[in-house]
Parts: C-alpha cells; structure tokens; sequence
C-alpha cells in the first residue's frame, strides 16, 4: 500500500502521513494524560502506526535518488546507519518519560522538524534517479 501511495506523489504523501501521525500522537498522550483506558490507546496507537508506515516509514529509505551517482553508496549507508543511531537513541530515552509527555513530544517534535522538511521537500516521484538528484544539486 504504502509504495502505490509514494509512486503517486512523496511530497503529498509525506505530509498526509506526518499530519495524521502528529494528530494520532496528540490523541494518544491526551488518552494517557486522562487515563481514558486501554482500548483506546491500542486503538490509537494502531492509527499512528498506519499513518506513520504510508509515509514517514517508507519514503526515507527512497534517500538514494537524493545523492549524485559517484557518493550514492557511501550516503545512502550514512543515511542508513544515522537512521538507526536516532531509533537507538529515541528507544532508550522514551522509556524514561511518562507516557502523556513522550507522546506529546513525539508530536511536538515531528510538528517541528517535520513541517519544515517535507515543505522543502521537492516532489520527485517519475523522475529519473539523475533528474531527481538535480534538484538536490
């Protein structure tokens, strides 16, 4: 599903995903702030998961078509391991936080680096992987 919704348009899909899954992470620490019950929760943290995995999950690993030819290796492995490093990071710390606050600050966080990004984002979808990398150049 995901990759039928990106081949159709990254930028449009970027910012679907990380609108719904700021709104799911809002709703989330909101249910834990008023201690509304499990099934909620479970419910809501299903919506984020979905709304996380159409766009903000998958569109990053398509990082290759952002680097000329001659690095594309190199940086796509840097991207691949600095990725891994912040999900390392942000698993560790998460854990320490009261769950009404680490949601909200996941959203808070998304809300703030995420907006920025994905408005800078150009579309690059049925473009070559060369004409795709020009507009990054």
């Amino acid at each position: 599903v995901s990759m039928t919704l990106v081949d159709r348009g990254r930028r449009q899909t970027l910012l679907i995903s990380l609108a719904a899954s700021i709104a799911t992470m809002i709703l989330v620490s909101l249910a834990f702030a008023l201690d509304a019950g499990g099934l909620l929760v479970v419910f809501l943290l299903s919506a984020f998961v979905f709304a996380y995995s159409i766009g903000l999950g998958s569109v990053p690993w398509l990082c290759s078509e952002l680097f000329a030819p001659a690095i594309r290796g190199q940086a796509t492995g840097l991207c691949t391991a600095a990725n891994w490093a912040a999900n390392m990071l942000f698993t560790q710390v998460f854990a320490m936080i009261h769950p009404s606050l680490g949601f909200a600050l996941i959203a808070v966080g998304s809300a703030a680096l995420g907006f920025p990004l994905v408005a800078e984002f150009p579309e690059t979808a049925s473009k070559s992987l060369d004409e795709a990398s020009a507009l990054f150049a």
